[in-house]
């Protein structure tokens, strides 16, 4: 992704509009100013709306932010690898990263500084049983294109929430060849439990 765009989760942004918004990259705790390297803001010039979303079952759940100008690649300010058609993730593990909660809930209070946590990835017909006990319904069906992670207590994006990434390639020619690549696997999408084991 360019440095003068942001991959979001539409759900997020779907009721603000591009005046709204204003992007920090380079944050690692929003509660100093006395950051390792300085942060970089940047106003949203438009917020470009996947055209097949839909809300009611969150499939292509994502949106780009249009910045007004582009980020200055630095230490702490990167781009992350989107997947071409057909890539191929080693789905083991994943990593998310971003500011948790303890509990869910316009009063609680984002962890600081930032965190990242490692998670299982779980099988889809494992996640679809085990979300068809939830509020959904147990006649839930699950798109292919969704991702599931997490499932162990004490390790959930309440903890840490942002990006899903998942390593890239084979896993037996990757890191030999280009070292650990990471892509962009996914947003986090629908959550309204924490610490809750699917």
């Amino acid at each position: 992704i360019p440095t003068f765009y942001l991959l979001r989760v539409l759900e997020l942004v779907s009721s603000l509009s591009a005046g709204d918004l204003l992007v920090r990259a380079g944050e690692w705790d929003p509660r100093t100013q006395d950051e390792p390297l300085p942060y970089q803001d940047r106003a949203v010039n438009s917020i470009i709306r996947h055209l097949s979303h839909r809300a009611d079952t969150l499939y292509h759940d994502v949106a780009l932010l249009a910045l007004q100008e582009p980020f200055v690649k630095a230490d702490n300010v990167g781009v992350v690898c989107l997947p071409g058609p057909g890539a191929r993730f080693n789905l083991v593990n994943s990593v998310a990263s971003g500011w948790g909660q303890d509990k869910l809930g316009t009063q609680e209070i984002f962890q600081t500084p930032l965190k990242k946590v490692e998670l299982p990835i779980v099988p889809h017909d494992e996640c679809q049983k085990k979300l068809r006990t939830t509020r959904l319904s147990p006649f839930f069906k699950l798109h292919s294109s969704f991702i599931c992670a997490g499932g162990e207590s004490g390790r959930d994006t309440c903890q840490v929430w942002y990006c899903l990434c998942a390593q890239a390639g084979r896993a037996a020619e990757t890191p030999a060849r280009y070292g650990i690549v990471y892509l962009r696997a996914g947003g986090e999408s629908g959550r309204d439990t924490c610490q809750v084991l699917y």
